[in-house]
């Protein structure tokens, strides 16, 4: 039913989706999961998801550890957002293990071995973006804070990676005019601004990350109004879809060949990305819920590694 789901047939079919047999975790678990795929796989009907989300947000199971309690939609998904969040460390780890593969590979072995790891540098990219962008769009709908999107800013920005600080402009084109309106936030803008301007003039990016937080600090300027060619209308038949994933299949072959230049001509070095530095978040361990429905890591709430959000946003160069 997902496959048929678009702007233009989407009351008709969420009225069939809440009237499905949903009345168990692992099938709640199981939509969830379908939804959230969709939603990262698919951009361009990211806002559809989002609605789709918020419409089935109150539905609630019994749990499977404990029938008398009740497991809600809502938290689970969240959930799910936070673990692909959270999950780079993970990435990290295998992309390390696959650069010491290709280091001790015969040569014969190294170009497929090359090609293998830029292809699972490029879904992962993939999937943070995608998951950077549904969680704005929840956040649109009243189901994240503005707290949690502060957290997540200044986990990315922290870090100084590339596809942190790609994931950081991608979300701040998503909810910046939100949060931007909220006198509240306009100092912590202000810095996150200027920590981007900042980071864009070392040039410590490829260009098309630096030209990407250019373009983001001009939309800010005008207001958030985005230019007529920027405006993202969607598909909203059958042929259109199938015609934008022909085009991000094409786009995704020219990045694939891109990546693979680029790693000829730095002779198989170190990938950027989700390889070294710090980290978005820590992974196992015990963890806390909240009332915002973001589970805090345990290591997140003691003192030693606790975030301190105003003094992270003037961490110095």
């Amino acid at each position: 039913m997902l496959n048929k789901l678009t702007p233009t047939n989407f009351d008709r079919l969420v009225g069939g989706i809440m009237k499905a047999n949903i009345n168990s975790e692992r099938k709640l678990k199981g939509a969830i999961d379908l939804i959230f795929e969709k939603a990262i796989d698919e951009p361009s009907f990211v806002e559809t998801y989002g609605k789709l989300a918020n419409a089935m947000t109150a539905l609630k199971v019994p749990s499977a550890a404990n029938p008398a309690e009740e497991v809600l939609f809502r938290n689970l998904l969240l959930n799910r957002c936070q673990r692909e969040f959270e999950k780079d460390k993970t990435d990290a780890e295998d992309m390390e293990r696959r650069q010491k593969e290709i280091d001790l590979a015969p040569e014969e072995d190294k170009k497929r071995l090359r090609e293998e790891m830029d292809l699972k540098a490029l879904k992962d990219r993939r999937r943070s973006l995608g998951n950077i962008r549904f969680i704005g769009e929840l956040f649109k709908l009243k189901m994240l804070t503005d707290k949690i999107m502060h957290d997540c800013i200044v986990r990315m920005l922290k870090t100084r990676e590339q596809e942190n600080i790609e994931c950081l402009v991608k979300l701040l084109e998503t909810i910046g005019v939100e949060l931007d309106r909220l006198p509240r936030n306009k100092s912590r803008i202000d810095q996150y601004f200027t920590q981007l301007k900042s980071l864009q003039q070392e040039k410590l990016f490829e260009s098309r990350v630096r030209f990407n937080i250019l373009d983001l600090c001009e939309l800010r300027e005008r207001g958030w109004v985005l230019r007529d060619n920027q405006k993202n209308k969607g598909p909203t038949t059958i042929a259109a879809i199938h015609n934008q994933v022909q085009q991000e299949e094409a786009d995704r072959q020219q990045l694939v060949a891109r990546l693979q230049r680029e790693n000829q001509n730095m002779g198989g070095g170190q990938h950027g990305g989700r390889g070294g530095g710090a980290r978005r978040g820590q992974q196992g361990g015990a963890q806390g819920g909240s009332d915002d429905g973001w589970i805090t890591p345990l290591s997140s709430r003691g003192n030693t590694n606790r975030i301190d959000i105003e003094k992270m946003l003037n961490f110095s160069k």
